[in-house]
């Protein structure tokens, strides 16, 4: 299989027809007389179709921008059996493989009181209530490594290249469980959240602007859309620039990502899970 050609996957729910679509679209780094050669396939399962081939006059790194736009996300995880044009995983491990940018993680522990059900139930309102509002960040987040395997019972932590959804999935369990069990059996600390210096997540979500920084040059880093040290060398303005580009504006500061939030119930007082009603189908998991 060729490493020079890079897979991408787009996972969108439908609620009119509830189900959701799959789509996945490969193109090679290295071009051709033709051009940069690609593959796209929709609701086909891992078999794509030669799609031809687009312009060498436009860098690949524009048509991937073009490509992201549309909700694409990078799947190093992935790679392209070219003879068969068939997407194969490299890895039978849920986790994203080859993030190497960025190795700094946020991990997490979980009272051993708090039931799997609980865990469940929690992150299938968090999606509804995201869903009603960002429909497009609630499929961002349910596409998570970090929510996968929460929804499977897997206290792994969660890799930094996740990006600002994956924080906030975080803080948000922490605020919820730390608050149930305090009201329901005197428990505190039933989620504790650190970074890899062992520091613990700050309690205030005004103060998780550095986090959301941090977590957002890593996310980028890890689907291609700039390079490791690109940010010291050219200022946060390229962060920022690279967000507009993307329709990711939001994520870039705590006040910018406040309202997505909100509704994923990181700010006390503004979201109760239990008065939710269920908007996203089961195909998401």
């Amino acid at each position: 299989m060729n490493d020079e050609i890079i897979v991408f996957h787009s996972s969108r729910y439908l609620p009119d027809q509830d189900r959701t679509t799959e789509a996945y679209w490969a193109i090679n780094t290295v071009p051709t007389a033709n051009g940069f050669q690609m593959w796209f396939g929709r609701d086909t399962g891992f078999q794509l179709r030669d799609s031809g081939f687009l312009s060498a006059t436009t860098s690949v790194d524009e048509h991937i921008l073009d490509w992201t736009g549309k909700n694409f996300l990078r799947r190093p995880d992935m790679r392209l059996d070219v003879d068969k044009s068939e997407v194969i995983l490299i890895s039978t491990s849920p986790d994203r493989v080859e993030s190497t940018e960025l190795p700094a993680g946020i991990w997490f522990r979980i009272s051993p009181d708090i039931t799997l059900q609980d865990v469940q139930h929690f992150l299938t309102e968090t999606a509804n209530s995201l869903a009603e509002i960002y429909e497009s960040e609630a499929i961002r987040l349910v596409d998570l490594p970090v929510y996968k395997h929460l929804f499977k019972g897997q206290n792994c932590g969660a890799d930094i290249s996740e990006g600002p959804l994956a924080l906030l999935l975080l803080f948000a369990l922490r605020l919820h469980f730390n608050e149930k069990c305090l009201r329901e059996n005197g428990e505190e600390n039933a989620v504790q959240v650190v970074d890899d210096d062992n520091t613990i997540l700050p309690d205030r979500f005004d103060q998780l602007g550095e986090y959301l920084s941090e977590t957002f040059e890593a996310f980028c880093i890890f689907h291609g859309w700039i390079k490791k040290g690109d940010v010291l060398k050219y200022g946060q303005n390229l962060l920022l620039d690279t967000a507009k580009k993307m329709n990711m504006e939001s994520h870039t500061s705590a006040q910018g990502i406040k309202s997505i939030a909100i509704a994923m119930g990181c700010l006390p007082g503004y979201v109760d899970l239990s008065n939710v009603k269920s908007v996203v189908a089961s195909a998401y998991f």
